[in-house]
């Protein structure tokens, strides 16, 4: 088991050597930058693959989705850093909560039967609660972004909004639903 956990900081190492060398974190990349950036992540991943299939069974399967999991991060990333948009950052966001939802199931099929899907339950109810908070963040920015477009008191609206950015899920509901009904809206 000492062998496995060294080879899932290796491949992390690896990654995150990766990405520093590619300039990942920096924003706004050129396309040639963006696709280099995607094929040295698929190179990464099959390096990855390779070190894993050295593994026992079990140990295997997890080192694979971990492998898959960060190549869905990094590809993810990527598409932040040569797009920059809003909507690039939520679904990078949206792809990091199911890759961990991968690697949170192939770990509980490393449990024994009886804990497996207790522990499948509670990664699927953290999997949908992170979801539900990310769709609701993108709801209330949509909205204001149509209140900054369609009416002369919106920077206020924004600010109002802004406070909301701190709560999550049904509070976060409740706080925008709150601030437009006093903006009359």
């Amino acid at each position: 088991m000492c062998g496995y956990r060294s080879s899932i900081l290796a491949i992390e190492a690896l990654t995150l050597m990766v990405c520093s060398q590619l300039s990942i974190g920096a924003p706004l990349q050129t396309h040639s930058d963006y696709e280099a950036a995607r094929s040295q992540i698929t190179v990464t991943l099959d390096q990855q693959r390779a070190a894993c299939n050295a593994l026992s069974e079990a140990p295997k399967n997890l080192c694979i989705v971990e492998a898959q999991a960060a190549a869905n991060r990094g590809r993810a990333e990527a598409t932040v850093n040569y797009q920059g948009t809003n909507r690039s950052r939520i679904n990078s966001q949206m792809v990091n909560i199911r890759a961990d939802f991968m690697v949170a199931r192939a770990r509980c099929a490393t449990q024994s039967v009886t804990m497996q899907s207790e522990c499948i339950n509670l990664a699927q109810v953290t999997r949908d609660r992170l979801l539900d908070e990310v769709r609701a963040a993108r709801r209330a920015s949509a909205l204001a972004s149509k209140a900054n477009t369609d009416t002369p008191g919106s920077a206020q609206e924004t600010v109002d909004l802004s406070q909301c950015d701190a709560l999550v899920g049904s509070e976060r509901d409740a706080c925008t639903a709150s601030v437009l009904s006093s903006l009359g809206q």
